[in-house]
Formats: structure tokens, C-alpha cells, sequence
């Protein structure tokens, strides 16, 4: 997909640069989306199609393996919502990748959103699998995350 800034599996953008695509990106969101920090709701501002509702959350809860995560449709390309939410608070978008502080994919407060690499992103999954022994590891075809149980 070149260096358009869209999602990966794993939540990150694709390049750190910025780009005329970027910025044609970056454009295009904050004319589409709008986004409450405090509630990590990210809302309609433009009717796209006859569907959307105007301040009206965008996107649909999108189900990864055991992750759930917020997903949202621009210009017929999906963009998970942490991405915007980040975009649209610091006006660029990720060099790394979006952790979710508390595992809850679906909290994009920007509080609970920090910019990490993949590494202390992958760190975080252990936590999650609620104090069984597992190991992260990533799987490059489908570029996600798998569990893989481990011994001690």
C-alpha cells in the first residue's frame, strides 16, 4: 500500500514521514471526524453518505482475535479510531504504534493512549491474558499478534 498512512493489524501507521498523502490524510480527517478526549468518542462532522448521523459516533466495534477495537471507514479505506484520535490531538499521525494503557481497546480517551514501539507494545500481553503463563509473539503473514502458551 505504499506510504498511504492507514492502519496495520497492529493499530501502527504504516511510514513516520510525512508525505503529500499524509497530508491529503490528515485533511480529510479532521473535515470528517471529531473527537472528545475526555470520552475518546470519535464523532461524525460531515454526512458522507445518507447513513452517517451527524454527531453520531463513527465506526464499528472490530473484533482481532481476543482484542476489540474501534474501526472507522475514510474514503472507502478502514482507520482504527486510536489513529484518529491521535491524529486529531497532536495534528500528525504515530512514528510507532498506539498502546491502549488498559488493555480496553475500545477506550480511546487520550489519556489511556500512549505512542509506543512494538516491543512495549507487545509487552502489554501478558497482562491480558489474566495471569496465565502465554508469550507474545508476532506472526508476520497476517501481521497480528498471537498467544502461544509457554513454560516457566
Amino acid at each position: 500500500t505504499g506510504r498511504d498512512v492507514a492502519e496495520r493489524h497492529d493499530g501502527s501507521a504504516q511510514t513516520a514521514t510525512t508525505t503529500p498523502a499524509d497530508l491529503l490524510r490528515m485533511a480529510a480527517i479532521k473535515d470528517t471526524f471529531s473527537y472528545d478526549p475526555v470520552t475518546g468518542i470519535v464523532a461524525w462532522k460531515k454526512k458522507t453518505n445518507r447513513c452517517v448521523v451527524i454527531g453520531r459516533e463513527a465506526g464499528f466495534n472490530w473484533r482481532n482475535g481476543q482484542n476489540t477495537y474501534r474501526r472507522l471507514v475514510l474514503k472507502g479505506r478502514y482507520i482504527f479510531a486510536h489513529i484518529v484520535a491521535f491524529a486529531l490531538t497532536y495534528n500528525r499521525f504515530p512514528n510507532g504504534e498506539i498502546d491502549h494503557i488498559n488493555g480496553d481497546g475500545t477506550d480511546n480517551r487520550i489519556a489511556n493512549l500512549r505512542e509506543v514501539s512494538h516491543a512495549d507494545n507487545c509487552r502489554n500481553c501478558g497482562f491480558l491474558c489474566r495471569g496465565a503463563q502465554y508469550g507474545c509473539t508476532f506472526v508476520p503473514p497476517q501481521s497480528t499478534f498471537a498467544l502461544q502458551k509457554y513454560c516457566a
